[in-house]
């Protein structure tokens, strides 16, 4: 079996991140991983920090950390990919936040008016580019909310330890209903490597691969709880 991790942050570009690109590439090959995706954020928080620079600068920064990784990665044998997670900053005060899989950097590029924009506006530029969405930890703190009508899928067990994300919940959000649904762990500190994967019996090469996988329910859960798919 193939293990992927699908939600991990860098220290080089977000803001909350903890830990280098290339000390999270060495630890998930220490426990066996064979694919990671590294989702840093796009949100006023990482980006404005920036400063007055031209969009396409702060995208090349936005890649940095994922290029560490990857060329750690190609070093020792493990794949690097890489999304996004999206806050958007309309409406104002809201805090949800939504993974990406399937960009590249043409679609970061196209992205700086939407940046300021809302999920509803940001919904058909996706669609148009065939990337799939995930809204991560629907319901954390409470303060989150799904957004079902503009998400192909839900993260349905987000491992952070230092946030309640009421992954029960999210869990139950996606029953009966036609919907991807996935887990990650959310990597921000060294100690939060590896709590929430997936198993496939094929190994993940691209984000295509990815959605396939959790298209297909073939994908496995691995969590701290032990929730099986």
């Amino acid at each position: 079996m193939y293990k992927t991790e699908a939600h991990v942050h860098t220290m080089e570009v977000s803001k909350c991140g903890k830990t280098p690109a290339r000390e999270i590439v060495r630890l998930y090959s220490e426990l066996g991983f064979d694919t990671i995706f590294i989702t840093d954020h796009i949100n006023g928080a990482t980006f404005d920090r920036w400063g007055d620079i031209p969009w396409e600068e702060k995208i090349d920064i936005f890649l940095s950390g994922y290029e560490a990784a990857r060329d750690e990665g190609n070093k020792i044998g493990l794949r690097v990919l890489y999304g996004a997670e999206i806050c958007f900053k309309k409406p104002e005060g809201c805090c949800n936040d939504y993974l990406v899989y399937g960009i590249d950097r043409d679609f970061l590029l196209g992205m700086e008016n939407l940046n300021h924009g809302s999920l509803e506006d940001f919904y058909p530029y996706a669609k148009d580019h065939g990337v799939t969405i995930i809204q991560a930890h629907p319901y954390r703190g409470h303060a989150c909310y799904p957004t079902p009508d503009f998400v192909d899928g839900f993260e349905v067990y987000n491992a952070h330890p230092r946030h309640e994300n009421y992954n029960d919940e999210a869990l139950a959000l996606v029953s009966g209903r036609d919907c991807l649904a996935t887990v990650g762990s959310d990597v921000h500190m060294a100690c939060d490597v590896g709590r929430a994967y997936i198993l496939t019996e094929e190994p993940i090469k691209t984000a295509e691969d990815y959605i396939n996988a959790l298209k297909s329910r073939k994908a496995r859960f691995v969590t701290p709880e032990g929730m099986e798919q």
